[in-house]
């Protein structure tokens, strides 16, 4: 049997549902050896060994898992979490704290919503936020946002205008003091 190199701190779980297979601490997946059926009644044996994981188009890496022959892919960093962890609720995600999408290591990984997540992508650079007009939440074009803050600065009041665009003041306050809609 083939030895494999076990990382300092690093523990291996089995994979759930998945008997044949376990994931380390690290996001490192084993195959363990097992007796392959052939053709012709014959048998072949596998060693255990470390799987090398696939990256996607956006940079995640997954893994196939194989049972009663049939092919499974995962996303790594969710089967170190739900292995480590616990179950991932439907509409949950997992972030990669450190935004590397290849530090698959349960330390570097927390469970959050989509909105959470996005936001720490923001923070740390990796997306930037639509402000103004280019959001979908937004309210305004760019020209009504142009229009309005003209309007102010000829003396129509914030409580006016929020009338006369039917929004509540402080979205017209937070648009002449130039703290939304950034053209």
């Amino acid at each position: 049997m083939k030895d494999i190199e076990i990382k300092k701190g690093e523990v291996f779980l089995e994979v759930k549902d998945f008997n044949d297979y376990m994931i380390s601490n690290y996001g490192r997946v084993l195959s363990l050896p097992k007796k392959i059926n052939q053709k012709k009644g014959s048998y072949k044996y596998t060693d255990r060994k470390i799987l090398n994981p696939s990256v996607n188009e956006k940079g995640y890496h997954h893994i196939r898992l194989y049972k009663n022959g049939k092919q499974y892919t995962f996303r790594v960093h969710r089967l170190v979490y739900s292995t480590f962890v616990n179950k991932i609720p439907n509409g949950y995600e997992i972030n990669h704290l450190d935004c590397d999408k290849s530090n698959n290591s349960i330390s570097n990984l927390e469970i959050c919503t989509r909105q959470e997540n996005m936001n720490h992508a923001v923070k740390e650079g990796r997306i930037k936020g639509k402000k103004g007009s280019s959001n979908h939440f937004s309210k305004f074009t760019s020209s009504q946002v142009k229009l309005i803050r003209h309007e102010y600065s000829k003396g129509i009041s914030i409580r006016e205008l929020s009338e006369n665009y039917n929004v509540n003041w402080c979205t017209i306050q937070r648009i002449v003091k130039n703290k939304t809609y950034v053209i």
